[in-house]
């Protein structure tokens, strides 16, 4: 299987996505704090280009709500953030 991806000059947010009530299992699997109460618990994954705005990106969540930074990638624009749901 051969994957290619391309990226565009500009500011683009390639996927987002949240996953509500997910089964602890999938936080194990991802590697996510084992710490955390699965109860009500959501995981949000965003990519985006260039991909150091998800660096931006993580900064501006932490400052503005209470969630938890699961996974940050600048290489590949990848965010991973975790928290309760309201």
């Amino acid at each position: 299987m051969r994957i290619i991806q391309e990226t565009v000059p500009g500011k683009q947010i390639t996927l987002a996505h949240v996953i509500a009530n997910p089964d602890q299992v999938l936080f194990q699997k991802l590697g996510l704090n084992p710490k955390t109460n699965y109860e009500r618990q959501s995981i949000g994954i965003i990519t985006m280009t260039p991909s150091e705005t998800a660096i931006i990106a993580a900064d501006i969540a932490m400052k503005t709500s209470t969630i938890d930074l699961g996974f940050v990638d600048r290489f590949s624009g990848t965010l991973i953030l975790t928290g309760k749901i309201s």
